[in-house]
């Protein structure tokens, strides 16, 4: 399942429209967390057309592989 990068900080992708590393790190890790993918999987098959995933949901991800 691709993260929408369309909908991301503009500030994600290098001077030639890739992808940077820090933007790469961070899908890895979201990836990385079943229970997380899960969810994110289901919130897309319910096909909502307006939702958001609150910053803990993410933060804590991503904080508890960094520290």
């Amino acid at each position: 399942m691709p993260l929408h990068r369309d909908t991301a900080i503009s500030g994600n992708c290098n001077n030639r429209g890739r992808p940077d590393r820090q933007w790469l790190r961070f899908e890895a890790i979201i990836r990385s967390d079943p229970a997380l993918m899960r969810l994110l999987m289901k919130l897309r098959e319910l096909g909502l057309p307006e939702w958001r995933l609150v910053a803990g949901c993410l933060y804590q991800t991503v904080w508890n592989v960094l520290t």
